[in-house]
């Protein structure tokens, strides 16, 4: 091996070493597969299998929940609103719990067909569920039953509900496999298409969205995006990939972090001024994410080995 060649074998093997040494097992957990993570006021709550693991310490200590149900096997997400506790499942509905997850009751009235609940948002006094397979539902918080809120998706095209997002009062959904977004306005039980024919012709449609400040940005099976007109119109970060399977957004502080996982990998891209400007900070190969959450400066990933930290 000569000089020039082995230098860059050695950087080589430096650069993946500290890519690798960046992120850390998280400990006082135990070592599974972790679908979601979420912070809710300085609190992280992380769902594997049939039970949360909450840390109110900035991860450094956790304590487990109740079993939810025993038959439950993938936390899809988590919403906290006042002092309950709302998880989603796959095939087995919502669960809530009033007592930071002592203890925990089936809420799946008026839910019908297989009930693989993908996202759960709070609007007012209401909360909704975006499913797969049986679009949208919404409940009231203190109410004990669900009710289809999809006037005007049709069910055949969008009933797949991939992304489902509150932008100040305007409930924003992104269904089906023909790339369409819909969305609600509060006070309205009518939903209004978007068509969106930059999700095409892969198709799925919008995976995670979030807003910071009068801005829009979301993940979808072809990249990053982002509006300025409150969903009717988004521009597109095109990485390069010819698929993304899954993605998640955060703020930190004036920064927009995307997180696009692959197969083959995850990438976090950072965005501060730019609407299509997204610069790759972090790349780990092999490695498939679910979501991430930011807390005093660390973000908390979940993935299929494990929950996983790294200092910003």
């Amino acid at each position: 091996m000569n000089y020039f060649v082995k230098i860059v074998f050695i950087s080589v093997v430096l650069i993946q070493t500290r890519i690798s040494a960046q992120w850390n097992l998280v400990e006082n957990l135990p070592v599974s597969e972790y679908s979601t993570v979420y912070e809710f006021n300085d609190t992280l709550y992380a769902g594997t299998g049939n039970r949360l693991y909450i840390s109110a310490d900035s991860g450094n200590t956790w304590n487990p929940s109740a079993v939810i149900k025993e038959e439950v096997d993938f936390i899809s997400t988590i919403l906290k609103v006042d002092n309950t506790i709302f998880v989603g499942t796959y095939a087995h509905g919502v669960f809530k719990s009033t007592n930071n997850g002592v203890s925990w009751t089936t809420f799946n009235n008026g839910l019908t067909g297989i009930i693989d609940i993908e996202e759960l948002v709070q609007r007012g006094d209401s909360i909704y569920a975006g499913t797969i397979g049986s679009s949208i539902y919404a409940a009231r918080i203190d109410g004990n039953a669900w009710s289809p809120f999809n006037n005007n998706i049709p069910m055949n095209i969008a009933g797949n509900v991939f992304a489902l997002y509150n932008f100040n009062g305007r409930l924003i959904t992104g269904s089906g496999a023909n790339a369409n977004i819909y969305y609600n306005d509060a006070g309205s039980t009518n939903w209004t298409e978007v068509p969106f024919t930059k999700f095409s012709s892969l198709g799925t449609s919008m995976n995670s969205i979030i807003s910071k400040g009068s801005i829009l940005y979301g993940t979808g099976s072809q990249g990053i995006y982002s509006s300025t007109d409150g969903g009717l119109t988004w521009l597109q970060f095109d990485p390069g990939f010819s698929f993304v399977e899954n993605g998640s957004l955060q703020i930190y502080y004036n920064t927009v972090i995307a997180m696009i996982a692959r197969i083959s990998g995850t990438y976090y891209y950072s965005s501060s001024n730019n609407l299509t400007q997204w610069n790759l900070f972090e790349y780990q190969p092999g490695v498939f994410t679910y979501n991430f959450a930011i807390l005093n400066n660390k973000i908390f990933a979940s993935r299929f080995d494990g929950l996983y930290y790294t200092d910003i």
